[in-house]
């Protein structure tokens, strides 16, 4: 009896021993994991704090830079990028889908939306944003237009301009014809297959580009180039003639010497006074086949250099008038050889008795 209770006390302080012992492990351990735990946040800390001094980078506009110097996370390539839109508040919708295509090609050029606009006030070039110059405009008077590039290391800077609105709308629709014509090129197939060629076109089928040279010989000039002219002039078809040297209309890019045609630079080669009576001859002779078919025509240009002359045909006269009009031009030509003729031939006379 005395030797079970021994054994019931026994067992009854190591229950109690265990539990205390098991306590003071449990605090021991908590407490343990409590500093692992802080210690392991602050280099938690540590390293991500490194992590973002080393993705600082200056910011560019156009990049994947943030202004706060921290590398923004990139996009999936699955994944295409917002346009940037703005709510306008006036315009029609025409108006406003060309001022989207501008900003569209802002955003296009740096991703930040950067522009050079002219200061009203200093009336110089400051820089800003694209939305915020956009703020205020009324697209029912004026449109956007980039008219010049800046480049700079990785993008480009637009200088922006504000247009009348109607030049903004023709150049939208320009955009978007050649945006058609490259995608059908692309298809393989002629644009006026789709039988949707936009008003450009239409006129400019209706001209015709004839060339002469300041070279070409009295018989060419009053048989191949007068028919040439009065056929596509009878026809209804305004015509252009492009008159300049031989050389310089076989080149390929010879239509690029007719931009700007009216800044004529004295500068420029010297051509003789016998050259310069010739190319009088040329635009008389011209004059006589187009006379009686044109109206009014436009000369642009320089007989020192080169001339393009506008021809825009009369109203479609009857086949007798047509007839009579033609007997009369051939006759007039006629005349006008001879009498060339017979002033080179005293010209030359008098040369010989100098």
């Amino acid at each position: 009896m005395v030797k079970r209770s021994l054994v019931t006390r026994m067992s009854f302080f190591s229950r109690i021993f265990c539990q205390r012992s098991f306590q003071i492990n449990k605090f021991s351990t908590s407490s343990v994991c409590s500093n692992l735990k802080d210690r392991n946040n602050g280099i938690l800390l540590y390293a991500s704090n490194s992590m973002k001094e080393k993705k600082r980078l200056p910011f560019v506009p156009g990049s994947n830079t943030s202004k706060n110097g921290f590398q923004d996370r990139k996009r999936p390539n699955n994944v295409p990028r917002k346009k940037p839109r703005f709510q306008w508040t006036s315009g029609s919708e025409r108006a406003q889908r060309a001022a989207d295509q501008v900003l569209q090609q802002v955003f296009n050029m740096n991703g930040r939306g950067v522009v050079k606009v002219v200061d009203q006030e200093t009336n110089k070039l400051v820089e800003t944003t694209v939305l915020e110059f956009v703020r205020g405009v009324d697209l029912d008077k004026c449109g956007l237009s980039i008219v010049n590039l800046e480049e700079r290391s990785g993008y480009q800077i637009p200088l922006l301009k504000l247009i009348d609105v109607k030049a903004a709308l023709k150049k939208h629709s320009d955009e978007i014809g050649r945006r058609k014509r490259d995608e059908l090129s692309r298809m393989g197939l002629p644009s006026k297959r789709m039988g949707k060629s936009n008003e450009h076109e239409k006129s400019s089928d209706n001209v015709k580009h004839i060339k002469v040279s300041w070279q070409i010989s009295d018989f060419d000039l009053a048989k191949q180039k007068a028919n040439e002219i009065s056929s596509q002039l009878k026809k209804g078809f305004k015509v252009n003639l492009y008159i300049d040297s031989k050389d310089a209309l076989s080149k390929a890019n010879w239509a690029d010497k007719f931009e700007g045609i009216d800044n004529y630079d004295d500068n420029r080669k010297k051509i003789s006074n016998r050259e310069l009576k010739r190319r009088e001859e040329v635009l008389e002779q011209l004059k006589l086949i187009y006379e009686e078919l044109t109206l009014q025509p436009t000369i642009e240009g320089d007989l020192k250099s080169r001339i393009i002359l506008r021809l825009l045909p009369k109203p479609v006269m009857a086949k007798k008038e047509d007839k009579y009009a033609l007997k009369e031009l051939r006759r007039k030509q006629k005349q006008a050889k001879l009498e060339k003729r017979l002033e080179r031939k005293k010209q030359r006379d008098e040369d010989e008795s100098g």
